[in-house]
């Protein structure tokens, strides 16, 4: 669960997979998990708390805990990414499938389930988050709290984000916006980004303590991943702002999903090909690349990939 819930497989495979059988879905799982992800980062630097794998070392507490290969993460505690990302991945399939259910289609097919559908969609998220949080606190990367915190506020940034019915979300705004107020959106977030590490640096505070304490107390460090790290996550998301802004606004093409499925596997293999071509002995390319990776590759998958794929024409069933 762990793994699955990992928010990296959100922006690398799932969003891939979406935005290839529909552009809208795909574009807002993207949004989602890259805004949940960046404001998850702010929150762990701000909060600074720690790990239970090596909180119980500093505090002298005698718990012999267990260590697994994806024990060993590098940034604070709170919230958990993990929980946090999953909540916010699952309401946006919630409100998406809310918005077929409120079509004429089901309403004609299903009269009298809607509300049977969405309880069973409530059960299922339930069930899945519980299980994600108690894969997180197995393996001693969180306390309780923290995925607690974490299912709030992911639920609370996708709803702001996707839900059309609520008062206070901005998904009808931002579905109107030109495409220099996307890119403002991503100058902005990249600005606050820098600002907040190097004020954290500015004021005498080291923005990698977690990553100290993490090849501190792990046992086996080399499971150790730059991928876990607060600031990968920033540059991440980063690029994904730029591509999306880039794509903005989006046009709704008609195809048919295998050719999207296809196109967007193809895509994904030679991305994956070239990845042993980057640069790793060196931090500022490292991280320059993967930034220009995840911009090149959003804005093919919500562009090219779907005009592509649009070359095939649908078949329009006669009446």
């Amino acid at each position: 669960m762990t793994k699955i819930s990992d928010p990296s497989y959100a922006i690398s495979i799932l969003f891939p997979v979406f935005a290839s059988l529909d552009t809208s879905l795909g574009s807002k799982i993207l949004l989602v998990s890259a805004v949940t992800e960046w404001f998850n980062t702010f929150l762990k630097w701000t909060l600074m708390e720690d790990r239970p794998y090596w909180w119980v070392r500093e505090a002298n507490i005698v718990v012999p805990l267990r260590q697994t290969d994806v024990t060993c993460e590098t940034g604070p505690g709170s919230p958990s990414g993990h929980v946090m990302g999953a909540s916010a991945f699952l309401y946006v399939f919630i409100t998406w499938i809310r918005s077929y259910i409120a079509s004429d289609r089901f309403q004609y097919k299903y009269h009298g389930r809607k509300k049977n559908v969405e309880y069973f969609m409530w059960i299922v998220f339930s069930i899945l988050i519980i299980l994600v949080s108690l894969s997180r606190m197995i393996i001693a990367a969180h306390f309780l709290h923290q995925c607690v915190l974490g299912c709030i506020l992911g639920v609370a940034v996708s709803k702001f984000l996707t839900d059309d019915n609520s008062n206070w979300s901005i998904a009808t705004r931002l579905n109107s916006y030109a495409k220099y107020k996307m890119l403002a959106m991503a100058v902005l977030f990249t600005g606050l980004s820098a600002l907040f590490y190097w004020t954290h640096i500015f004021f005498g505070m080291d923005p990698g303590w977690s990553i100290k304490l993490a090849f501190k107390w792990c046992q086996r460090p080399e499971t150790i991943s730059v991928y876990t790290t607060p600031i990968y996550s920033l540059v991440r998301d980063c690029g994904c702002f730029f591509g999306l802004a880039l794509a903005w606004p989006l046009k709704i093409r008609q195809f048919y999903p295998l050719v999207g499925s296809v196109a967007a596997t193809l895509f994904f293999v030679c991305t994956r090909l070239l990845k042993p071509l980057m640069p790793t002995n060196d931090v500022v390319q490292f991280y320059t690349f993967h930034f220009i990776e995840h911009f090149f590759i959003t804005l093919c998958l919500l562009t090219i990939i779907p005009y592509i794929a649009s070359l095939v024409k649908v078949k329009e069933k006669k009446n």
